[in-house]
């Protein structure tokens, strides 16, 4: 019998890469539109191409694969630091059958992004914006990303693990995201009833030239609408070619993450997810 405690084998595959921070650049304090310039998130004070209006809320509208029943928890993360926070751990209550989320192409219909309170701005076009303590960065994305979870021991946390679990949030401040890449960006999006316990779930797929805006989101009983980038890179799944996605995302900086009132709210469900190809 082997010894437990001996030391493991050397591995013989190459690293895997989660996730890859990038430079940082401060958006100006002077912004009033963003502007999409050939795929590129440009910042201005005066519109640059076709303005258009941020998408308009519609409560009633839901897209994505439905589960019912939902119930949740709250579990006290880093308690006792600065990063202290509640993290709410969802009950999908799917008799250990994977959890679906639809795949739609964002630029398919205005009620696939609208859906989950999101504009798409398509190259030449800008919307309004205009927002203190914004940064804009580089971020690339590993294809197992996914599997990695921020929600387990530490000395765990970049371990690969056999479980793509769902991994949401939502916050008061703006998001922008956008495919620096040959292949779609793909964020995962839900829409979280929690007055009718249910939740609608879906992948969102962001052609590269498009940008994906997210104005600030709080919390509701009729409905709360919420994110996850950690699947950016499925597009790159099933090509030997492609094993990470670069893209740009705008989001609050250090000050604003901390602040209670525009600090991000997480939400984890622990079974595993099928994300798939919309057609």
């Amino acid at each position: 019998m082997a010894d437990p405690e001996a030391t493991p084998p050397r591995p013989e595959f190459d690293p895997v890469l989660f996730i890859i921070d990038g430079p940082v650049a401060e958006v100006p304090q002077t912004t009033r539109y963003l502007c999409n310039q050939g795929g590129y998130s440009v910042y201005r004070t005066t519109p640059i191409g076709n303005p258009i209006p941020v998408t308009p809320e519609n409560p009633a509208l839901s897209r994505g694969f439905p589960y019912r029943g939902v119930t949740f928890s709250e579990k006290k993360m880093n308690w006792g630091t600065e990063w202290a926070y509640l993290l709410i751990e969802f009950d999908f209550h799917t008799a250990g059958k994977p959890v679906a989320y639809q795949p739609l192409w964002a630029h398919a219909a205005p009620e696939n992004t609208q859906a989950f309170g999101m504009t798409l701005v398509r190259n030449g076009e800008c919307v309004p914006f205009s927002y203190d303590g914004m940064v804009d960065g580089q971020y690339t994305y590993g294809v197992y990303a996914g599997y990695q979870s921020p929600y387990i021991d530490s000395k765990r946390s970049r371990q690969l693990l056999t479980v793509n679990a769902t991994d949401l949030e939502h916050h008061a401040f703006p998001h922008v995201f956008c495919s620096f890449d040959s292949v779609p960006l793909v964020i995962s999006v839900a829409r979280w009833r929690p007055s009718q316990s249910e939740i609608w779930l879906a992948d969102l797929w962001v052609r590269p030239g498009d940008l994906l805006f997210l104005p600030p989101k709080v919390y509701s009983e009729q409905y709360t609408d919420m994110h996850g980038n950690r699947n950016s890179a499925l597009a790159c799944w099933g090509r030997d070619d492609k094993q990470w996605l670069l893209t740009r995302t705008t989001l609050g900086n250090d000050a604003v993450f901390k602040a209670e009132a525009t600090r991000p709210h997480y939400h984890e469900e622990k079974t595993h997810t099928i994300h798939s190809r919309p057609e």
